[in-house]
């Protein structure tokens, strides 16, 4: 777990950088590696799947990135529970790629979800609500 949890350090500091392209092939190791290490439905896998969805979403391939958002989704909820800041944020990533393929429909109840959890945030001023 060491090396998928380095590799996804070396991940994030290029997604900085924004180095997108190159940073996929690494993300993708990071999330194998993960996923031979505690199994595809472990929480922790959420992280490495949001990550390379990002990367994927920042280089066009909305595609590619939707159902990795929705799998993280589905890993994130039962154990983080449906208002955490997590939560919200992958919701509000996963309109974001709606909305870059013009599906504004699906987009808005998703966008409406993070804003409800962002809303309920214990912060005085909370960044993402702005955002979303």
């Amino acid at each position: 777990m060491a090396e998928a949890y380095r590799l996804n350090q070396q991940v994030m500091e290029m997604y900085g950088k924004g180095q997108y392209v190159e940073a996929i092939p690494l993300a993708r190791k990071s999330l194998d590696l993960l996923e031979k290490a505690v199994g595809p439905n472990h929480h922790i896998v959420g992280t490495p799947l949001n990550n390379l969805a990002q990367l994927l979403q920042a280089s066009g391939n909305y595609a590619g990135a939707q159902p990795l958002y929705e799998r993280a989704l589905k890993l994130y909820e039962p154990f983080l529970g449906p208002t955490h800041p997590a939560i919200a944020k992958t919701f509000s990533n996963l309109a974001n790629v709606l909305v870059a393929q013009g599906r504004y429909e699906e987009a808005e109840p998703l966008y409406e979800r993070a804003m409800r959890i962002q809303e309920g945030a214990p912060e005085k001023v909370n960044p993402d609500l702005v955002t979303t």
